[in-house]
């Protein structure tokens, strides 16, 4: 029967074709490695294994030598055996060696289930010991439809603390984004300019790349100390102070070059120079309020915003914390609060609130929110 090889890349995978094909009693007859590849070379079980012929011996030498050749030894006369004596047996020539000697037993090719058993023995041994498993990645940060759809999906809370949680916080994972155009509108005193220093400072730490470019308009000549001309020189940014027809016509800002727009000292024609700012790709508007503000006062400032769909950024937090009239006021017209400023420095000034936050404030409320906030 004809010898089958199999190749493969290693002896498990050939033992198993083996297997398949001749099945376990195969006979082996040898298993190389060709090329990167293991060769095992076996027949089936009923296959008779032929043996190779012996080798011809080379002929004895003859007794004696022809009287031609030079060299040859004189031949010694035949020993004659001896005549036995009257009454006995003859004696028995001794057994003369045969000329080829005797071809040893083959030996028995190996089982292949026993030279491959203990191969796969290791491999599934091998398998079974439970290897680390790579640690997943960090997801990655929710965008906006990933982020509303969650948000929807939550049901209905019922104490009060966790419906207001749910109304005036952005959801959570949200990723902060940088506008292309920022405008910062509210009432006076409640510190705009810092904001805009602080926010260019934030995205300048964030992203060392950008170039925030800090604009406020101008009525006319200014008869104030212009303080954030002064922030902006100390973080290498120049402002620009266009009128109010300048403003009007501003270029739409550049990847590297976001804008952000302080509009403390155009209060009359703000709400004309957000309407026309505004509609860009990208764009955002800032209601900067102080904390501390009375809700009445809060719910008309959202009201007059509203239609431009502001986020609300409460400053002086270092002073104050705000009460729960105060977020309630923001909360009920559908703004949200997206960012908190304490303190007077420009670094780290700036923090997005979360549930901790609204839980610390919530301290000083009535029962029914620091109950459920415990």
């Amino acid at each position: 029967m004809t010898a089958i090889t199999v190749r493969a890349t290693d002896s498990q995978k050939a033992m198993e074709e083996l297997l398949r094909r001749l099945g376990p009693d195969a006979l082996i007859l040898s298993t190389t490695r060709v090329g990167g590849m293991v060769e095992v070379t076996a027949i089936a079980p009923d296959a008779e294994i032929g043996t190779a012929p012996p080798a011809p011996q080379p002929a004895a030498p003859a007794a004696w030598a022809p009287a031609s050749a030079p060299d040859a030894t004189p031949a010694m006369p035949p020993v004659m055996p001896a005549t036995p004596a009257p009454g006995t047996a003859p004696a028995m020539a001794p057994a003369t060696a045969p000329s080829v000697a005797a071809t040893p037993p083959a030996t028995p090719a190996p089982r292949m289930d026993a030279v491959f058993r203990p191969v796969l023995h290791r491999s599934i041994a091998a398998d079974a010991v439970p290897r680390p498993q790579p640690t997943p990645p960090d997801p990655p940060p929710y965008d906006f439809a990933q982020a509303l759809r969650a948000e929807a999906a939550r049901a209905v809370p019922n104490d009060p603390f966790t419906r207001l949680t749910r109304s005036l916080l952005p959801p959570e994972g949200l990723a902060e984004e940088i506008p292309s155009r920022l405008l910062i509108v509210g009432p006076p005193g409640a510190g705009k300019s810092m904001l805009a220093a602080r926010l260019a400072a934030h995205w300048m730490l964030a992203l060392p790349d950008l170039r925030p470019q800090l604009i406020a308009p101008v009525p006319g000549n200014l008869l104030v100390e212009d303080r954030l001309r002064g922030w902006a020189r100390l973080m290498g940014l120049t402002l620009d102070r266009p009128t109010i027809a300048g403003a009007m016509a501003l270029p739409d800002p550049q990847p590297h070059a976001p804008q952000i727009i302080d509009l403390s000292d155009t209060p009359a024609e703000a709400p004309a120079l957000v309407a026309r700012l505004i509609e860009i790709d990208g764009a955002e508007l800032v209601l900067c309020l102080p904390a501390g503000l009375h809700p009445a006062r809060i719910s008309r400032l959202c009201y007059d915003w509203q239609a431009f769909a502001p986020t609300v950024t409460l400053t002086g937090l270092d002073q104050w914390w705000p009460e729960q009239g105060e977020l309630a006021a923001i909360a009920d017209v559908g703004l949200r609060l997206t960012r908190t400023a304490a303190g007077t420095g420009l670094v780290n000034a700036l923090s997005r609130p979360g549930l901790a936050d609204l839980r610390n404030w919530a301290d000083g409320w009535s029962p029914a929110y620091a109950g459920a906030a415990e």
